[in-house]
């Protein structure tokens, strides 16, 4: 139970820091796909999600 929360904590990172990644690359070119919008935006949530979800299921135990 223990290394599951670590792995899913790290790959929502990730998630979190690929998308900002992708906003910054966004706001430095003009010249963009919207397709990105919606990748990164996607990633931005799965990584919030999963880490208030794993923190509020830590607050009720």
């Amino acid at each position: 139970m223990y290394w599951e929360k670590i792995f899913g904590l790290i790959t929502s990172g990730m998630y979190l820091l690929g998308s900002v990644l992708v906003f910054i690359i966004i706001l430095w070119n003009k010249d963009f796909s919207v397709l990105l919008i919606v990748t990164s935006v996607t990633g931005f949530l799965i990584g919030l999600g999963y880490i208030f979800v794993f923190l509020k299921n830590r607050d009720t135990k």
